[in-house]
Formats: structure tokens, C-alpha cells, sequence
């Protein structure tokens, strides 16, 4: 009924559930095992879980927080945060179809390798605002909380879906895959924002727009909206590129040695020389 407390490693030699208030794992967990935890109160990962050997799966209920302060959660199978996180150190998730079901917050490095899908159901760095997330190559990661923040860099190697309106805020922000979902993207990026694959390609955006500071890099392609494209930033294209919108604007400067197609049934806007 109250505190599990583990100060020493945890090794797993079956599929375990841990049901407690305040559970703490202060030295490493290991095993080919999966593992659910139930805790309505704060669970305390403070070394590395699956670093020898991975865990088939870790589950955690709705109810309270976990934080993962040991850097490392290593599983074969799917990781499931059905409660608020929060990361106390820089850390590397890998498992395959990993979800963040509430909100990640901590200034810290978040790093997911995932080969299905990872999904942010709940805003991330809302509270608390990373220092940066990046996303291996493979599979997809679903935006579907409404708000990504982070301090540095966002790097998204992997097909991104919006599921919802979104807000990115980062400094050097890249896409370097697809981007679809029929949300709308707001992009605030003092540095450059790249979107190095097509956007809007499979399913169109709803409208997309970047703040009045850095770049944008349109390198993929495409653009496509159902709605308004709004640069404020400065533009240049890497590549040939289409953009199909209504009422798109480009309130700053766009250079590229490139071709620009722009579909739009209302008001195509270039408020500067380009």
C-alpha cells in the first residue's frame, strides 16, 4: 500500500507487475521480462533499465509521474507512459512502438529509436521545455499533443503526423522526412527550420506558419495545404518546389537557385524582392 523501494539492481525473470505509491528503482533493471508499474504517486527510474538486457515491454498507469533519471529505457517491445514524465538526466529511449499517452517535461535531452510508431499524445516541454528531441530514421512519429518545446535542436529523422495542431519551438529545427496530417503547423525557430521531404505530399496540412526570426529551408519539394502558408521568416529552397495553398504569404526574403510553383485560389502575397 505505500513505498517499493529497490537500492539495488532489479533483475526481472518473468513478466512482473509492481503496484505501490512511490516507487524507486535507484540502481539499474534487467531482463528479458516485461514490466508494468502502478503507482499514483511518483515512480523513480534512477539508473538505466534494459541497458544489459533489454526488457520485452514497460508499462505505466495513468495515475502520477515517472521520471527516468538513469538516461537509458531499452526495451525489445513497446514502451507505454500512460502518466506524465519527466526526464532527470539526458536520455535515450529504444523500443519499438513507444507512447507518451500525457505530457514529457525536463530540461533535458530526449532521444527515440523506434522502428513503428512513437506518439506524443500530450504536450511535450510544455511545462518544462527540453533541451532537445530527436527521433531515429525509421518509423513515425505522431505529433498529436498540440506543443513541442525545446531549448535547442528538434530532429525528426523519421515521417512525422500531426494529429492535432502543433506548435514547434526550437532552435535549428529539422524535418528531414515527410511531413503529413491534416493539423496545422506553427513553426517559432530563431535559427533555421529545414524541411528536407515533402510536406503535405500524402495527407495536406491544414495551414503552415513559421515566426518572423531565422530560415526557412524548403529542400523536399512540396508544400501542400488546404489553408494559408504564412512565412514571416526568410525563405530558400534547396530544390524545385511547388506551393499549394490558399492565400499563401511570404512576408520576408526567398532565394534558391531553384524553380517555385505556387498553386493558391486566393492571394498569393511576396511582401519583399525576391
Amino acid at each position: 500500500t505505500g513505498a517499493q523501494t529497490y537500492n539495488d539492481a532489479v533483475t526481472l525473470g518473468a513478466n512482473a507487475t509492481i503496484t505501490g505509491v512511490a516507487n524507486t528503482f535507484a540502481s539499474t533493471v534487467n531482463g528479458a521480462g516485461g514490466l508494468t508499474v502502478n503507482d499514483s504517486a511518483t515512480t523513480t527510474f534512477s539508473g538505466a533499465v534494459g541497458g544489459t538486457t533489454a526488457l520485452s515491454s514497460l508499462s505505466t498507469d495513468n495515475a502520477g509521474t515517472t521520471a527516468i533519471n538513469g538516461g537509458l529505457v531499452s526495451t525489445t517491445g513497446a514502451q507505454t507512459y500512460n502518466d506524465a514524465v519527466t526526464l532527470g538526466a539526458n536520455t535515450t529511449i529504444t523500443g519499438v512502438a513507444n507512447t507518451f499517452a500525457s505530457t514529457v517535461n525536463g530540461g533535458f535531452t530526449l532521444t527515440v529509436n523506434d522502428s513503428a510508431t512513437t506518439t506524443f499524445s500530450g504536450a511535450v516541454g510544455g511545462t518544462t521545455a527540453l533541451s532537445s528531441l530527436s527521433t531515429d530514421n525509421a518509423g513515425t512519429t505522431a505529433i498529436n499533443g498540440g506543443l513541442v518545446s525545446t531549448t535547442g535542436a528538434q530532429t525528426y529523422n523519421d515521417a512525422v503526423t500531426l494529429g492535432a495542431n502543433a506548435t514547434i519551438t526550437g532552435v535549428a529545427n529539422t524535418f528531414a522526412s515527410s511531413v503529413n496530417g491534416a493539423g496545422g503547423l506553427t513553426v517559432n525557430d530563431s535559427a533555421t527550420t529545414t524541411f528536407s521531404g515533402a510536406v503535405g505530399g500524402t495527407t495536406a496540412l491544414s495551414s503552415l506558419s513559421t515566426d518572423n526570426v531565422g530560415t526557412t529551408a524548403i529542400n523536399g519539394g512540396l508544400v501542400s495545404t488546404t489553408g494559408a502558408q504564412t512565412y514571416n521568416d526568410a525563405v530558400t529552397l534547396g530544390a524545385n518546389a511547388t506551393i499549394t495553398g490558399v492565400a499563401n504569404t511570404f512576408a520576408s526574403s526567398l532565394d534558391g537557385g531553384f524553380t517555385l510553383t505556387v498553386n493558391d485560389s486566393a492571394t498569393t502575397t511576396f511582401s519583399v524582392a525576391v
